[in-house]
């Protein structure tokens, strides 16, 4: 089965940031500090990404953007696809957590992906 729900011509780092939301939402398994499993999901990740592709740093610059900008859509497409006047607690929950980081200044995690991304890029090509 494909499923092309995501599909569309973006930017890499889009791909990378999408991934990466949908692994906070759906851990493989759960975690009590989400800020390291994130950091450790990244690392083997872009390690696995960067055997078969090439990204620069200039673009993990944006990986916060790209993730911020998944809560976004997903908050307007749950938006169109439910009636939030009648929806159940979890999903008023969920609801309310996609549009508290959609609107929020600050990044989801507390990573530099750029530093981590250069450490692991520098320990590949060493």
């Amino acid at each position: 089965m494909f499923d092309f729900d995501d599909c569309n011509y973006t930017y890499f780092i889009n791909d990378i940031g999408i991934t990466l939301c949908y692994a906070l939402f759906y851990p493989f398994k759960e975690f009590d500090n989400k800020t390291e499993y994130y950091r450790v999901f990244f690392r083997h990740f872009i390690k696995g990404y960067l055997k078969e592709n090439t990204i620069q740093v200039e673009e993990i610059e944006y990986l916060q953007d790209s993730i911020k900008i998944r809560y976004i859509l997903l908050y307007v497409y749950f938006h169109q696809a439910n009636d939030v006047a009648n929806l159940n607690e979890e999903s008023m929950n969920w609801l309310k957590e996609l549009q508290r980081v959609a609107a929020s200044d600050d990044p989801m995690l507390p990573i530099d992906f750029v530093e981590e991304f250069k450490s692991i890029y520098h320990s590949i090509h060493l």
